[in-house]
């Protein structure tokens, strides 16, 4: 059976802490604006929300659809729930009920809604949400290269006179 994206997660934690060490694990969740409680639990394959699962996958360099090594290099983006929501929203005026989003995505109504709504849902029905739509969570992201054009979001060194 493959692994779930959050045993992937909890793997990649545990390699770039030390197998998981508390204290390594909260300084790294505290370095990516993620509460210490939501890295514990994900490290042990406890689902946790999109907003801490996307930067958590961040923190350990993975890619949060596949679990191999993340080749994005932003500075860490938050969950824009808003993009989500309005994706979600387009869909609908096009005709298509949450119900029958839910059947064809394989997620529940309430996940879907909540999304609709710019609520949080967990990583699975987000991961699951975005592959319906046929987006990469990436999108989803504030200030990220594939919503912004592969623009580096650095600002470039000024040469000196």
């Amino acid at each position: 059976m493959p692994a779930t994206p959050i045993q992937r997660l909890a793997c990649a934690l545990k390699a770039v802490t030390d197998g998981g060490d508390a204290h390594k694990l909260v300084d790294l969740a505290r370095r990516y604006g993620v509460p210490g409680i939501a890295a514990r639990r994900a490290a042990r394959d406890i689902p946790v929300n999109a907003d801490a699962y996307l930067k958590l996958c961040r923190a350990a360099g993975i890619d949060p659809v596949t679990g191999g090594r993340d080749v994005i290099d932003t500075p860490l983006p938050d969950l824009c729930r808003m993009r989500l929501a309005i994706k979600i929203f387009m869909v609908v005026i096009g005709g298509q009920s949450l119900r029958t989003l839910s059947k064809k995505w394989g997620v529940e109504y309430t996940a879907i809604n909540r999304a609709k709504h710019q609520q949080p849902v967990n990583v699975e029905n987000f991961l699951r949400i975005c592959a319906g739509l046929g987006d990469h969570p990436h999108l989803f992201l504030r200030r990220t290269p594939l919503f912004h054009g592969e623009q580096s979001l650095q600002q470039p060194e000024r040469a000196s006179a």
